[in-house]
Protein backbone atom coordinates (compact mmCIF):
# COMPACT_ATOMS: atom_id res chain seq x y z
CA UNK A 1 0.00 0.00 0.00
CA UNK A 2 1.38 3.55 -0.71
CA UNK A 3 0.77 6.40 1.30
CA UNK A 4 0.40 10.07 0.13
CA UNK A 5 1.64 13.01 1.62
CA UNK A 6 -2.61 13.29 2.44
CA UNK A 7 -2.76 10.00 4.39
CA UNK A 8 -1.90 9.76 7.95
CA UNK A 9 -0.36 6.15 9.13
CA UNK A 10 -1.89 5.46 12.49
CA UNK A 11 0.92 5.07 15.53
CA UNK A 12 1.54 1.57 15.45
CA UNK A 13 1.62 0.71 11.61
CA UNK A 14 3.99 3.91 11.32
CA UNK A 15 5.74 2.50 14.21
CA UNK A 16 6.08 -1.23 12.32
CA UNK A 17 7.27 0.63 9.58
CA UNK A 18 10.36 2.01 10.82
CA UNK A 19 10.81 -0.92 12.65
CA UNK A 20 11.27 -2.25 9.54
CA UNK A 21 13.34 0.12 8.00
CA UNK A 22 15.90 -0.13 10.90
CA UNK A 23 15.37 -4.34 9.72
CA UNK A 24 16.21 -3.95 6.22
CA UNK A 25 19.20 -1.59 6.82
CA UNK A 26 20.82 -4.20 9.38
CA UNK A 27 20.48 -6.86 7.00
CA UNK A 28 22.46 -5.00 4.79
CA UNK A 29 19.33 -4.45 2.33
CA UNK A 30 19.62 0.02 1.91
CA UNK A 31 17.59 0.09 -0.89
CA UNK A 32 14.89 -1.61 0.57
CA UNK A 33 15.35 0.19 3.49
CA UNK A 34 15.16 3.87 2.41
CA UNK A 35 12.04 2.98 0.78
CA UNK A 36 10.86 1.85 3.73
CA UNK A 37 11.65 5.32 5.61
CA UNK A 38 10.35 7.24 2.02
CA UNK A 39 7.12 5.48 2.94
CA UNK A 40 7.02 6.73 6.39
CA UNK A 41 7.99 10.08 5.71
CA UNK A 42 5.58 10.73 2.74
CA UNK A 43 2.80 10.37 5.39
CA UNK A 44 1.48 13.68 7.84
CA UNK A 45 4.14 12.85 10.39
CA UNK A 46 4.29 13.91 13.14
CA UNK A 47 6.19 12.16 15.21
CA UNK A 48 9.66 14.05 15.38
CA UNK A 49 11.65 10.80 16.73
CA UNK A 50 10.44 8.68 13.83
CA UNK A 51 11.09 11.61 11.39
CA UNK A 52 14.72 11.71 13.14
CA UNK A 53 15.35 7.98 12.52
CA UNK A 54 13.48 7.83 8.93
CA UNK A 55 16.08 10.92 7.75
CA UNK A 56 19.14 8.74 9.58
CA UNK A 57 17.88 5.56 7.85
CA UNK A 58 17.85 7.67 4.35
CA UNK A 59 21.35 9.31 4.96
CA UNK A 60 23.17 6.61 5.77
CA UNK A 61 21.52 4.25 3.30
CA UNK A 62 22.33 6.87 0.98
CA UNK A 63 26.17 6.98 1.58
CA UNK A 64 26.42 3.63 1.53
CA UNK A 65 24.98 3.73 -1.67
CA UNK A 66 26.65 6.54 -3.22
CA UNK A 67 23.15 7.89 -3.80
CA UNK A 68 23.33 11.73 -2.82
CA UNK A 69 19.73 12.36 -3.62
CA UNK A 70 19.06 10.07 -0.44
CA UNK A 71 21.28 12.12 1.18
CA UNK A 72 19.95 15.71 0.36
CA UNK A 73 15.88 14.09 1.11
CA UNK A 74 17.42 13.05 4.67
CA UNK A 75 19.28 16.04 5.34
CA UNK A 76 15.91 18.30 3.75
CA UNK A 77 13.89 16.16 6.57
CA UNK A 78 16.12 17.13 9.09
CA UNK A 79 16.50 20.83 8.13
CA UNK A 80 12.83 21.18 8.43
CA UNK A 81 12.90 19.50 12.10
CA UNK A 82 15.22 22.17 13.52
CA UNK A 83 12.82 24.87 12.18
CA UNK A 84 9.42 23.82 13.97
CA UNK A 85 10.73 21.62 17.09
CA UNK A 86 10.84 23.80 20.97
CA UNK A 87 13.86 25.51 21.27
CA UNK A 88 14.14 24.40 24.55
CA UNK A 89 14.58 20.35 23.82
CA UNK A 90 17.97 20.38 23.59
CA UNK A 91 18.53 16.47 23.51
CA UNK A 92 16.50 16.36 20.44
CA UNK A 93 18.30 19.65 19.06
CA UNK A 94 21.44 17.59 19.39
CA UNK A 95 20.45 14.61 17.85
CA UNK A 96 19.46 16.62 14.35
CA UNK A 97 22.37 18.17 14.70
CA UNK A 98 24.27 15.00 14.89
CA UNK A 99 22.57 13.32 12.06
CA UNK A 100 22.65 16.57 9.84
CA UNK A 101 26.22 16.67 10.06
CA UNK A 102 26.61 13.13 8.80
CA UNK A 103 24.59 14.30 5.68
CA UNK A 104 26.80 17.16 5.18
CA UNK A 105 29.60 14.61 5.74
CA UNK A 106 28.16 11.55 3.49
CA UNK A 107 27.63 14.15 0.73
CA UNK A 108 30.68 15.77 0.89
CA UNK A 109 32.32 11.92 0.48
CA UNK A 110 30.26 11.41 -2.61
CA UNK A 111 31.90 14.51 -4.42
CA UNK A 112 34.31 14.21 -6.93
CA UNK A 113 37.63 16.34 -4.80
CA UNK A 114 39.41 17.93 -7.75
CA UNK A 115 36.05 19.14 -9.92
CA UNK A 116 33.82 20.10 -6.54
CA UNK A 117 36.30 21.51 -4.28
CA UNK A 118 34.36 24.12 -3.26
CA UNK A 119 31.17 22.59 -2.50
CA UNK A 120 33.13 19.83 -0.35
CA UNK A 121 34.57 22.79 1.91
CA UNK A 122 31.14 24.37 1.79
CA UNK A 123 29.41 21.30 3.35
CA UNK A 124 32.67 20.39 5.94
CA UNK A 125 32.21 23.53 7.06
CA UNK A 126 28.13 22.82 7.03
CA UNK A 127 29.41 19.87 9.16
CA UNK A 128 31.33 21.44 11.39
CA UNK A 129 28.75 24.13 12.32
CA UNK A 130 26.55 21.23 13.38
CA UNK A 131 28.84 19.55 15.20
CA UNK A 132 29.94 22.81 17.46
CA UNK A 133 26.12 23.04 17.64
CA UNK A 134 26.17 19.39 19.07
CA UNK A 135 28.85 19.90 21.45
CA UNK A 136 27.13 23.37 22.61
CA UNK A 137 24.34 21.42 23.58
CA UNK A 138 26.28 18.25 24.77
CA UNK A 139 25.70 17.99 28.58
CA UNK A 140 21.70 17.53 27.60
CA UNK A 141 22.84 14.43 26.07
CA UNK A 142 23.35 11.05 26.69
CA UNK A 143 26.68 9.82 26.85
CA UNK A 144 26.67 7.41 23.69
CA UNK A 145 25.89 10.43 21.88
CA UNK A 146 28.56 12.47 23.11
CA UNK A 147 31.44 10.15 22.32
CA UNK A 148 29.75 10.16 18.69
CA UNK A 149 30.18 14.16 18.20
CA UNK A 150 33.17 14.32 19.83
CA UNK A 151 34.50 11.56 17.52
CA UNK A 152 33.55 13.26 14.31
CA UNK A 153 34.32 16.48 15.53
CA UNK A 154 38.24 15.24 15.95
CA UNK A 155 38.05 13.57 12.74
CA UNK A 156 36.84 16.71 11.10
CA UNK A 157 39.49 18.54 12.45
CA UNK A 158 41.63 16.53 11.29
CA UNK A 159 40.59 17.34 7.56
CA UNK A 160 41.46 20.57 8.50
CA UNK A 161 45.07 19.85 9.40
CA UNK A 162 43.84 20.82 13.42
CA UNK A 163 45.91 18.19 14.87
CA UNK A 164 46.48 18.96 18.21
CA UNK A 165 42.75 20.21 18.78
CA UNK A 166 41.59 16.84 16.62
CA UNK A 167 44.04 14.76 19.24
CA UNK A 168 42.48 16.46 22.03
CA UNK A 169 38.82 15.59 21.18
CA UNK A 170 39.44 12.10 20.19
CA UNK A 171 41.22 11.87 24.07
CA UNK A 172 38.15 13.08 24.96
CA UNK A 173 35.61 10.48 23.40
CA UNK A 174 37.98 8.00 24.65
CA UNK A 175 37.49 8.99 28.49
CA UNK A 176 33.94 8.67 27.81
CA UNK A 177 33.96 5.74 25.71
CA UNK A 178 37.52 3.87 26.36
CA UNK A 179 36.65 0.84 23.93
CA UNK A 180 35.22 3.37 20.88
CA UNK A 181 37.53 1.46 18.87
CA UNK A 182 37.17 4.26 15.58
CA UNK A 183 38.16 6.81 17.90
CA UNK A 184 41.44 5.24 18.56
CA UNK A 185 42.23 4.73 15.27
CA UNK A 186 40.96 8.23 14.39
CA UNK A 187 43.76 9.82 17.12
CA UNK A 188 46.35 7.47 16.24
CA UNK A 189 46.16 8.92 12.79
CA UNK A 190 46.33 12.13 13.90
CA UNK A 191 49.12 11.34 16.44
CA UNK A 192 51.28 9.95 13.63
CA UNK A 193 51.45 13.69 11.78
CA UNK A 194 52.68 15.38 15.28
CA UNK A 195 56.11 13.27 14.61
CA UNK A 196 59.04 15.02 14.17
CA UNK A 197 57.64 17.85 15.65
CA UNK A 198 59.62 17.24 18.96
CA UNK A 199 62.57 14.79 18.53
CA UNK A 200 62.49 13.75 22.15
CA UNK A 201 58.99 12.78 22.18
CA UNK A 202 58.77 10.63 18.97
CA UNK A 203 58.85 7.22 19.86
CA UNK A 204 56.37 8.06 22.90
CA UNK A 205 54.13 9.23 19.91
CA UNK A 206 55.17 6.53 17.51
CA UNK A 207 54.59 4.38 20.68
CA UNK A 208 51.02 5.22 21.32
CA UNK A 209 50.47 5.54 17.68
CA UNK A 210 50.57 1.50 17.84
CA UNK A 211 49.13 0.93 20.97
CA UNK A 212 45.69 2.62 19.94
CA UNK A 213 45.75 1.26 16.47
CA UNK A 214 46.70 -2.34 18.11
CA UNK A 215 43.66 -1.83 20.69
CA UNK A 216 41.06 -0.81 17.82
CA UNK A 217 42.30 -4.10 16.10
CA UNK A 218 41.28 -5.97 18.32
CA UNK A 219 37.68 -4.76 18.72
CA UNK A 220 36.64 -6.37 15.23
CA UNK A 221 32.77 -6.46 15.18
CA UNK A 222 32.80 -2.72 16.93
CA UNK A 223 34.68 -1.36 14.10
CA UNK A 224 33.19 -3.22 11.38
CA UNK A 225 29.90 -2.18 12.42
CA UNK A 226 30.69 1.44 12.44
CA UNK A 227 33.10 1.98 9.99
CA UNK A 228 33.13 -0.46 7.87
CA UNK A 229 35.63 -3.74 6.66
CA UNK A 230 37.82 -1.40 4.36
CA UNK A 231 38.47 0.54 7.10
CA UNK A 232 39.30 -1.90 9.95
CA UNK A 233 41.94 -3.66 7.47
CA UNK A 234 43.16 0.10 6.78
CA UNK A 235 43.67 -0.38 10.46
CA UNK A 236 45.27 -3.76 10.68
CA UNK A 237 47.51 -2.57 7.69
CA UNK A 238 48.88 0.52 9.88
CA UNK A 239 49.26 -1.72 13.13
CA UNK A 240 51.62 -3.98 10.65
CA UNK A 241 53.44 -0.78 9.22
CA UNK A 242 54.50 0.75 12.63
CA UNK A 243 55.77 -2.85 14.05
CA UNK A 244 57.86 -3.00 10.86
CA UNK A 245 59.12 0.42 11.79
CA UNK A 246 59.83 -0.65 15.17
CA UNK A 247 61.83 -3.18 13.52
CA UNK A 248 64.36 -1.24 11.69
CA UNK A 249 64.51 1.52 14.41
CA UNK A 250 64.89 -0.96 17.65
CA UNK A 251 67.43 -4.09 18.01
CA UNK A 252 64.71 -5.90 19.65
CA UNK A 253 61.80 -4.48 17.63
CA UNK A 254 58.43 -4.16 19.31
CA UNK A 255 58.99 -6.09 22.56
CA UNK A 256 62.05 -3.85 22.75
CA UNK A 257 60.00 -0.62 22.95
CA UNK A 258 57.71 -2.30 25.17
CA UNK A 259 60.12 -3.73 27.49
CA UNK A 260 61.81 0.22 27.28
CA UNK A 261 58.68 1.62 28.10
CA UNK A 262 57.32 -0.39 31.02
CA UNK A 263 61.22 -0.19 32.23
CA UNK A 264 60.76 3.66 31.97
CA UNK A 265 57.75 3.67 33.65
CA UNK A 266 59.08 1.58 36.72
CA UNK A 267 61.80 4.14 37.24
CA UNK A 268 59.49 6.47 37.86
CA UNK A 269 56.96 5.94 40.47
CA UNK A 270 58.43 8.65 43.05
CA UNK A 271 57.26 12.32 41.94
CA UNK A 272 54.10 13.21 42.46
CA UNK A 273 52.97 16.08 40.78
CA UNK A 274 50.66 19.26 42.59
CA UNK A 275 47.08 18.70 41.96
CA UNK A 276 46.78 21.65 40.33
CA UNK A 277 49.56 20.17 37.64
CA UNK A 278 48.12 16.94 37.53
CA UNK A 279 44.90 18.95 36.55
CA UNK A 280 46.55 20.73 33.86
CA UNK A 281 48.01 17.22 32.24
CA UNK A 282 44.51 16.07 32.54
CA UNK A 283 42.98 18.98 30.57
CA UNK A 284 45.58 18.55 27.93
CA UNK A 285 46.67 22.08 28.85
CA UNK A 286 50.55 21.65 28.70
CA UNK A 287 51.83 22.90 25.67
CA UNK A 288 53.91 19.29 24.65
CA UNK A 289 53.17 16.69 22.03
CA UNK A 290 53.74 14.36 24.58
CA UNK A 291 50.52 11.48 23.99
CA UNK A 292 50.71 10.18 27.95
CA UNK A 293 52.53 11.87 30.42
CA UNK A 294 53.66 9.34 32.99
CA UNK A 295 55.07 10.18 36.64
CA UNK A 296 57.91 11.56 35.09
CA UNK A 297 58.67 15.38 36.40
CA UNK A 298 60.30 16.10 32.93
CA UNK A 299 56.66 15.07 31.09
CA UNK A 300 54.85 17.90 33.35
CA UNK A 301 56.89 20.60 30.83
CA UNK A 302 55.62 23.43 28.13
CA UNK A 303 58.77 21.48 25.85
CA UNK A 304 57.07 22.56 22.42
CA UNK A 305 59.86 24.85 20.79
CA UNK A 306 61.71 25.13 17.32
CA UNK A 307 64.19 22.23 16.52
CA UNK A 308 65.95 25.11 14.89
CA UNK A 309 65.73 28.25 12.95
CA UNK A 310 68.09 28.92 10.00
CA UNK A 311 69.36 32.72 9.23
CA UNK A 312 71.67 34.42 7.19
CA UNK A 313 74.84 34.93 8.79
CA UNK A 314 75.39 38.48 8.93
CA UNK A 315 73.98 40.75 12.03
CA UNK A 316 70.26 41.26 10.27
CA UNK A 317 69.91 37.74 10.40
CA UNK A 318 71.02 37.88 14.44
CA UNK A 319 68.27 40.11 14.92
CA UNK A 320 65.88 38.42 12.76
CA UNK A 321 66.51 35.42 15.39
CA UNK A 322 66.57 37.55 18.24
CA UNK A 323 63.00 39.26 17.17
CA UNK A 324 61.66 35.88 16.10
CA UNK A 325 62.73 34.15 19.74
CA UNK A 326 61.26 37.07 21.87
CA UNK A 327 57.71 36.70 19.65
CA UNK A 328 57.79 32.86 20.62
CA UNK A 329 58.60 33.44 24.30
CA UNK A 330 56.21 36.29 24.57
CA UNK A 331 53.34 33.93 23.51
CA UNK A 332 54.48 30.78 25.53
CA UNK A 333 55.02 33.13 28.52
CA UNK A 334 51.23 34.76 27.78
CA UNK A 335 49.78 31.46 27.65
CA UNK A 336 51.60 29.82 31.20
CA UNK A 337 50.15 33.15 32.41
CA UNK A 338 46.33 32.46 31.34
CA UNK A 339 46.38 29.06 32.63
CA UNK A 340 47.65 29.93 35.71
CA UNK A 341 45.27 32.44 36.77
CA UNK A 342 42.41 29.75 35.16
CA UNK A 343 43.49 27.09 37.40
CA UNK A 344 43.90 30.21 40.67
CA UNK A 345 40.17 30.99 39.45
CA UNK A 346 39.48 27.07 40.24
CA UNK A 347 40.52 25.92 43.59
CA UNK A 348 39.80 27.00 46.86
CA UNK A 349 42.83 29.18 48.64
CA UNK A 350 43.22 30.54 51.59
CA UNK A 351 45.65 33.11 51.21
CA UNK A 352 43.66 34.11 47.60
CA UNK A 353 40.28 34.25 50.13
CA UNK A 354 41.73 36.62 52.19
CA UNK A 355 43.55 38.73 49.63
CA UNK A 356 39.99 38.87 47.73
CA UNK A 357 38.68 40.16 51.14
CA UNK A 358 40.31 43.34 51.52
CA UNK A 359 38.53 44.43 48.61
CA UNK A 360 34.49 45.53 49.21
CA UNK A 361 32.02 45.63 46.28
CA UNK A 362 28.18 46.65 45.85
CA UNK A 363 25.76 44.34 46.04
CA UNK A 364 23.10 44.18 43.34
CA UNK A 365 21.58 40.81 44.96
CA UNK A 366 21.26 39.28 41.19
CA UNK A 367 23.90 36.83 42.49
CA UNK A 368 26.79 38.76 40.12
CA UNK A 369 30.36 37.96 41.75
CA UNK A 370 33.08 39.92 41.63
CA UNK A 371 36.49 39.17 43.61
CA UNK A 372 39.79 37.57 42.28
CA UNK A 373 38.39 34.64 41.38
CA UNK A 374 36.34 36.00 38.74
CA UNK A 375 39.24 38.47 37.86
CA UNK A 376 41.50 35.67 37.59
CA UNK A 377 38.86 34.12 35.18
CA UNK A 378 38.24 36.74 32.96
CA UNK A 379 42.13 37.94 32.63
CA UNK A 380 43.19 34.42 32.13
CA UNK A 381 40.17 34.85 28.97
CA UNK A 382 41.58 37.98 27.70
CA UNK A 383 45.08 36.74 27.66
CA UNK A 384 44.40 33.70 25.67
CA UNK A 385 42.55 35.69 23.11
CA UNK A 386 45.35 37.98 23.15
CA UNK A 387 47.98 35.15 22.33
CA UNK A 388 46.18 34.41 18.86
CA UNK A 389 47.00 37.93 17.96
CA UNK A 390 50.45 37.13 19.43
CA UNK A 391 50.62 34.48 16.65
CA UNK A 392 49.57 36.52 13.95
CA UNK A 393 52.42 38.61 14.90
CA UNK A 394 55.11 35.89 14.88
CA UNK A 395 53.60 34.62 11.25
CA UNK A 396 53.92 38.18 9.87
CA UNK A 397 57.76 38.42 11.02
CA UNK A 398 58.43 34.65 10.44
CA UNK A 399 57.35 34.38 6.43
CA UNK A 400 58.51 38.53 6.16
CA UNK A 401 54.79 39.57 5.19
CA UNK A 402 55.58 43.16 6.10
CA UNK A 403 52.15 44.26 7.77
CA UNK A 404 52.76 47.03 10.55
CA UNK A 405 53.97 44.85 13.48
CA UNK A 406 50.74 46.95 15.07
CA UNK A 407 47.62 46.30 13.02
CA UNK A 408 48.39 42.70 12.78
CA UNK A 409 45.76 40.25 14.05
CA UNK A 410 44.86 37.13 13.24
CA UNK A 411 41.84 37.59 11.62
CA UNK A 412 43.98 39.75 8.87
CA UNK A 413 47.24 38.70 8.75
CA UNK A 414 46.53 36.43 5.62
CA UNK A 415 45.92 39.03 3.47
CA UNK A 416 47.28 41.63 1.06
CA UNK A 417 47.54 44.94 3.04
CA UNK A 418 45.59 43.17 5.78
CA UNK A 419 42.47 43.49 3.54
CA UNK A 420 39.77 40.33 3.18
CA UNK A 421 38.65 41.62 0.04
CA UNK A 422 42.18 42.08 -2.00
CA UNK A 423 42.64 37.96 -1.56
CA UNK A 424 45.75 36.13 0.06
CA UNK A 425 48.93 37.83 0.11
CA UNK A 426 51.13 36.04 -1.73
CA UNK A 427 53.34 34.43 0.68
CA UNK A 428 50.79 32.90 2.01
CA UNK A 429 48.95 31.53 -0.65
CA UNK A 430 52.41 30.09 -2.16
CA UNK A 431 52.55 28.13 1.62
CA UNK A 432 49.12 27.28 2.43
CA UNK A 433 48.73 24.25 0.41
CA UNK A 434 51.72 22.95 1.32
CA UNK A 435 51.75 23.56 4.60
CA UNK A 436 49.34 21.94 6.87
CA UNK A 437 49.83 23.48 10.01
CA UNK A 438 49.34 27.24 8.26
CA UNK A 439 46.63 26.61 6.92
CA UNK A 440 45.32 25.12 10.39
CA UNK A 441 45.78 28.31 12.07
CA UNK A 442 43.87 29.73 9.57
CA UNK A 443 41.19 27.73 9.97
CA UNK A 444 41.32 28.02 13.35
CA UNK A 445 40.82 32.15 12.89
CA UNK A 446 38.07 30.87 11.14
CA UNK A 447 36.37 29.17 13.69
CA UNK A 448 36.52 32.40 16.20
CA UNK A 449 35.80 35.03 12.95
CA UNK A 450 32.54 32.97 13.10
CA UNK A 451 32.05 33.80 16.62
CA UNK A 452 29.88 30.66 17.49
CA UNK A 453 32.23 27.61 19.14
CA UNK A 454 33.34 27.82 22.01
CA UNK A 455 32.05 31.31 22.40
CA UNK A 456 31.38 34.41 20.47
CA UNK A 457 35.08 35.20 21.43
CA UNK A 458 35.65 38.71 19.87
CA UNK A 459 32.81 40.02 21.66
CA UNK A 460 33.48 38.92 24.52
CA UNK A 461 37.22 39.82 24.96
CA UNK A 462 35.74 43.38 23.73
CA UNK A 463 33.69 43.51 26.33
CA UNK A 464 36.14 42.03 29.12
CA UNK A 465 38.61 44.51 27.86
CA UNK A 466 35.97 47.27 27.01
CA UNK A 467 33.26 47.52 28.75
CA UNK A 468 31.88 44.73 30.94
CA UNK A 469 31.62 41.13 31.23
CA UNK A 470 29.69 39.97 34.67
CA UNK A 471 29.68 36.47 35.84
CA UNK A 472 27.11 35.50 38.04
CA UNK A 473 26.68 32.07 40.51
CA UNK A 474 23.45 31.69 39.08
CA UNK A 475 23.19 32.94 35.46
CA UNK A 476 21.10 35.62 34.00
CA UNK A 477 17.94 36.79 35.53
CA UNK A 478 16.71 38.93 33.19
CA UNK A 479 16.61 38.81 29.24
CA UNK A 480 18.22 42.76 28.82
CA UNK A 481 21.21 41.72 31.46
CA UNK A 482 24.40 40.40 29.69
CA UNK A 483 25.68 38.44 32.84
CA UNK A 484 27.30 34.91 31.89
CA UNK A 485 26.86 31.67 34.30
CA UNK A 486 30.40 31.39 35.94
CA UNK A 487 30.54 27.92 35.33
CA UNK A 488 29.84 27.82 31.90
CA UNK A 489 32.25 30.59 30.93
CA UNK A 490 34.80 28.87 33.19
CA UNK A 491 34.17 26.02 30.50
CA UNK A 492 34.66 28.78 27.64
CA UNK A 493 37.70 29.44 28.34
CA UNK A 494 39.71 26.00 28.92
CA UNK A 495 38.39 25.57 25.45
CA UNK A 496 39.87 28.67 24.51
CA UNK A 497 42.96 27.91 26.19
CA UNK A 498 42.85 24.79 24.27
CA UNK A 499 42.68 26.93 21.12
CA UNK A 500 45.69 29.01 22.62
CA UNK A 501 47.42 25.83 23.02
CA UNK A 502 46.69 24.27 19.78
CA UNK A 503 47.59 27.68 18.02
CA UNK A 504 51.40 27.43 19.20
CA UNK A 505 51.91 24.06 18.64
CA UNK A 506 50.84 24.73 15.01
CA UNK A 507 53.49 27.97 15.11
CA UNK A 508 56.24 25.37 15.98
CA UNK A 509 54.67 22.66 13.31
CA UNK A 510 54.83 25.51 10.52
CA UNK A 511 58.23 26.57 11.61
CA UNK A 512 59.28 22.88 11.09
CA UNK A 513 57.77 22.31 7.70
CA UNK A 514 58.86 25.68 6.17
CA UNK A 515 62.16 25.01 7.32
CA UNK A 516 62.62 21.64 6.13
CA UNK A 517 61.59 23.10 2.45
CA UNK A 518 63.83 25.86 2.69
CA UNK A 519 66.57 23.77 3.29
CA UNK A 520 65.84 21.52 0.38
CA UNK A 521 65.68 24.17 -1.57
CA UNK A 522 69.38 25.54 -0.81
CA UNK A 523 70.39 22.17 -1.21
CA UNK A 524 68.73 22.28 -4.87
CA UNK A 525 70.42 25.80 -5.26
CA UNK A 526 73.69 25.46 -4.06
CA UNK A 527 73.20 27.90 -1.48
CA UNK A 528 73.11 26.75 1.88
CA UNK A 529 76.80 28.22 2.98
CA UNK A 530 75.37 31.76 3.11
CA UNK A 531 73.18 30.61 6.22
CA UNK A 532 73.25 28.16 9.35
CA UNK A 533 71.34 27.34 11.86
CA UNK A 534 71.39 29.36 15.04
CA UNK A 535 72.02 27.22 17.75
CA UNK A 536 70.26 28.35 21.47
CA UNK A 537 69.53 26.44 24.49
CA UNK A 538 65.93 26.27 26.49
CA UNK A 539 65.66 26.72 30.31
CA UNK A 540 62.95 28.36 32.57
CA UNK A 541 63.07 32.31 32.60
CA UNK A 542 65.86 34.11 34.38
CA UNK A 543 63.91 35.89 36.92
CA UNK A 544 62.66 32.43 38.02
CA UNK A 545 66.12 30.97 38.39
CA UNK A 546 67.66 33.77 40.11
CA UNK A 547 64.58 33.49 42.79
CA UNK A 548 65.06 29.46 42.74
CA UNK A 549 69.18 29.97 43.49
CA UNK A 550 68.47 32.51 46.48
Amino acid sequence: MQYSSREKMNSQEMIQNVMDAYKLYEEGKYREASQSACKVLSSNLTDNTVLLNCSGILIDSGGILKDISLIRKGAEQIQALLQSIDSSDYALKGLCEYNLSNGYCEEATLLDKQREKEKIDELLNKQKQCLQNSLLLSKHLDVDLRSRILNNYGRLLSRFGREVEAIDYLYDCLNLAPKHAVAMCNCSSSLQKMVNLSQKHNYRIAYEFWHLMHEASKLQDEFIIFAGTEMYENCLNSVKGIEEYFALTHSSGLEGIKNDFLSFESHHTSWVPSPELKQMGQDRLLLTVNPRLSKCVDHYRDDVCFESIVSALNEEGEQRFQRLANAFNHIKEDFATARYLYYQSCYVSEEINQLSSVTYYIQTNNYEDFGLKTGFLKTSFRLAADLLDKCAGFINLYLELDHPEDQVTLNNVWYVKRDRRKGLHSIVNSLISKNPFLFALKDLNSDLYRGHYPAPVRDLRNDATHKRLVLSLYGSFSEYDETLDYDEFKETVLLLLRMAKAATIYLVGMVHLNEEKNQEDRNNSGTDGQVAPLSFQVDFGLSDQLSFSE
